[in-house]
């Protein structure tokens, strides 16, 4: 396998690594920040890809052995249900993923930008918008420990400038405060009781709106109504 950067590689999260399967070098990606038991799984990744070739990213279930219990955000759709029942993906978890070649290409792979947090979002959006699919393969299994986001210290600053980011990067100029301004009530709710992260959570939220995101690309309004279609408006 050869190995190509995406961002930031040396802190660990995931725009972190590229690799290149050297069995199908023009077909398929991944980005690995997991490990896998399942000695026959990219046997069945790949035949799956083959089998579809609207199929862009693969999301595997992943499970931490020694957890008592893996966390919702593992499971990429809004409502989670049994982890062992496979769906389209909104948005994907970015530490394990199998990625067809050319859709990385034309989604134009991870963003820098939101290194840390939310490239998941923008990986997802993009991968619907340039016509492929991104699909939770339930039958498909990774480890990965059940570590809490929260143990950094930078995670609620991050969290919500990303969250900002990725709205202004990506979406129509409509959507923009009608999906900043769900998740920003929704945090606000949860974070009501830790004036701390409140308070790195707001610093955030303004770098978000004072400080440049990058180019913006927006979706299409017909990728919006797909993903609509599919149960997932680009809103929550």
């Amino acid at each position: 396998m050869s190995k190509s950067s995406s961002g930031a590689a040396a802190n660990g999260t995931v725009s972190a690594v590229v690799l290149t399967m050297g069995s199908r070098p023009d077909e398929l990606a991944r980005a690995l920040e997991s490990w896998l038991t399942d000695s026959d799984f990219l046997r069945r990744a790949v035949a799956a890809f083959d089998a579809l070739p609207d199929l862009g990213i693969v999301q595997p279930l992943v499970h931490d052995p020694t957890a008592v219990a893996d966390p919702e955000r593992w499971i990429p759709r809004i409502r989670k249900g049994d982890p062992h029942r496979s769906s389209a993906a909104f948005p994907v978890w970015e530490g394990a993923l199998l990625v067809r070649r050319s859709a990385f290409e034309a989604i134009g792979g991870f963003a820098d930008e939101l290194f840390y947090y939310h490239e998941g979002i923008e990986l997802t959006w993009r991968c619907w918008d340039a016509g492929y699919r991104a699909w939770y393969g339930a039958n498909l299994q990774a480890h990965h420990p059940a570590a809490a986001p929260t143990r950094h210290a930078m995670f609620y600053r991050m969290n919500a400038r990303n969250r900002v980011w990725v709205a202004r990067r990506t979406l129509p100029i409509a959507l923009v405060p009608l999906y900043v301004g769900i998740w920003s009530a929704a945090d606000l709710v949860k974070l009501r009781s830790n004036q701390t992260a409140l308070s790195a959570w707001r610093d955030g939220w303004r770098e978000g709106w004072t400080d440049s995101p990058g180019t913006r690309r927006p979706i299409r309004w017909s990728t919006v109504m797909r993903m609509a279609r599919h149960g997932r408006p680009p809103i929550v």
